[in-house]
């Protein structure tokens, strides 16, 4: 069940919001004017704790407006006790809520966007670079939300004495170069098992030849070359360049992409060809190297960039761009459609997908007189099934229907079939409708048998006790940290529990290891790790 899955202690932690107690009846702000604020707080707290990348800033964003908000409540009952005028702290009370309301718009709207994201990619040009450009944007906006809440007038003004601008200072840093150098480490298991399978793939006997035994060597380079991106700007003895970490950590999201893309045999053709070329692989080659050399370290990056433009042009020049743009996006959206929607979700991108496979199949001509309405078809399902998504976010209810949802869906209905009749395809319609048709069923009887359980796995996501008792024994700080935490929680949580108990102003990095050396993923929950879902483990914490 994903809900059991949320890390309750680490939300509450956070955000200052109780909501283990009763899980749906979150407690309200103590005040009508920050009520918003408050409640925009518990919204990204929900989507925060759910990262899998960009954590640590992420997680300082949310202390600090739970801090924030406190103060601004803490000003309000200043103001209304009065025993004189209270007019500077008025002003200071509104405009730190009208700021702090602001970025915390900005960090729910990212934040909703950067829970669903991760490592893998789709396996197409177009959504692949949508993906790298997701985590450059989320990653850029959060560390932008992040400076502003530390460092805006209006907001550092509500507090009497302000520690925490000048303890944001020193620890900004360290949190994007653990942020960097965690998403790093994740790239680099599918970039090495991916260079793996390419070079076995090239060298096979009897089926290489002089192109793939050449393509091989140059993968060979880069899987032993690009450790040492990590060494030369991601290494906690150099000084951090986060324009720097941001072209490494791009290079190794886009490369192993293009491994992935690749090695795919649903690829088409073309497209899997192109990324199999010598020309692909020896742009990669001189790329790294660029990156590796550190030029241009404390210049302006302007040649850095070009060359991943270059390399960048180079991958898309034969990637096949003649589909609407809503299509990649239409096949995103089921992954987050609830029922009772999901199943018609589904059947809607299929159909769509017949219709993109008689659109390819015409010539130029013929596509340019069908495009106006494969483009019509396809924004209609895109808004059916976006409204499909944004329900069931957060209730305490699986309803049958909803009248905006059903409404778009029977809209999008009639325009697939007006689409099938336009292609000359209207003997394939009736399939198609008693797809959709049997889906909407199928989801109906699952949100009826859901709706009869519904109230059980209310109650047990407010039960959520199954805690490990974690002995973390610090290397460097001569220092032992006994703490509990959920078995379903990650190991970046506990990290992020027990940096609490180390002196910042002397350690620069931290990571975990196993009793034998070897590094541990933060992505690896507690019971993973542990091998149980109760008791206690051990477990290294090397302080640097």
């Amino acid at each position: 069940m994903a809900a059991a899955n949320i890390p309750i202690l680490l939300f509450e932690d956070l955000t200052g919001i109780e909501i283990a107690k009763n899980p749906k009846e979150p407690p309200r702000s103590e005040f009508g004017a920050t009520s918003l604020s408050h409640d925009l707080l518990l919204l990204a707290g929900l989507e925060v704790i759910q990262f899998r990348r960009n954590q640590q800033v992420a997680y300082r964003v949310l202390e600090h407006s739970k801090g924030v908000i406190k103060a601004i409540n803490a000003l309000i009952k200043e103001i209304e006790s009065p025993t004189e005028d209270q007019w500077d702290k008025f002003e200071q009370c509104h405009n730190g809520i009208d700021e702090v309301e602001e970025l915390l718009f900005r960090l729910e709207d990212t934040s909703k966007d950067e829970a669903k994201r991760f490592v893998t990619v789709p396996k197409d040009v177009l959504g692949f670079f949508e993906e790298v450009e997701a985590w450059s944007t989320n990653r850029k906006i959060l560390r932008d939300v992040a400076r502003n809440l530390f460092s805006k007038p209006a907001i550092t003004a509500v507090f009497q004495a302000p520690p925490e601008v000048i303890s944001w200072k020193e620890r900004e840093q360290q949190c994007q170069f653990q942020d960097d150098v965690a998403f790093f480490n994740e790239l680099w298991g599918p970039i090495d098992r991916y260079s793996q399978q390419i070079i076995a793939a090239f060298t096979r006997p009897q089926k290489s030849t002089a192109r793939t035994k050449e393509i091989a060597e140059i993968v060979r380079k880069i899987r032993n070359t690009i450790p040492g991106i990590r060494n030369s700007h991601l290494n906690v003895t150099r000084i951090y360049n986060s324009t720097w970490a941001t072209f490494s950590v791009r290079y190794a999201f886009i490369i192993q992409g293009v491994m992935e893309i690749a090695l795919d045999t649903i690829t088409d053709r073309e497209t899997a060809l192109h990324f199999q070329s010598k020309l692909v692989w020896d742009e990669a080659w001189q790329l790294l190297q660029h990156l590796v050399s550190g030029r241009e370290h404390f210049e302006t990056y302007q040649t850095l960039a070009a060359h991943f433009e270059a390399f960048e042009a180079i991958l898309k020049q034969h990637a096949i761009i003649d589909i609407p743009k809503a299509y990649l996006e239409l096949m995103r959206l089921p992954n987050n459609t609830h029922r009772p929607y999901r199943a018609r979700a589904v059947a809607i991108v299929s159909v769509c997908r017949t219709l993109v496979g008689q659109f390819k199949k015409l010539e130029a001509k013929q596509k340019a007189e069908m495009i106006e309405s494969l483009e019509n078809v396809l924004d209609e399902a895109l808004y059916a099934l976006t409204l499909a998504t944004q329900e069931l976010k957060w209730t305490n209810n699986y309803e049958t229907d909803d009248d905006a949802v059903v409404a778009g869906f029977k809209t999008a209905q009639s325009a697939l079939e007006a689409s099938f009749s336009t292609f000359g395809i209207s003997d394939q319609w009736n399939e198609a409708f008693a797809r959709i048709d049997g889906a909407k069923t199928k989801d109906q009887n699952q949100a009826k048998l859901m709706n009869a359980r519904f109230k059980e796995v209310c109650t047990r996501i407010g039960q959520m006790v199954n805690r490990i008792t974690v002995n973390v024994n610090i290397q460097g700080g001569s220092q032992k940290i006994t703490v509990q935490v959920e078995h379903t929680a990650r190991l970046s949580v506990l990290l992020h529990t027990v940096e609490k108990y180390i002196d910042r102003s002397r350690v620069k990095s931290c990571a975990f290891q196993t009793k034998d050396g070897k590094p541990v993923s933060l992505n690896q929950s507690i019971a993973e790790y542990s091998g149980s879902t109760s008791g206690s483990c051990d477990i290294t914490l090397i302080a640097k």
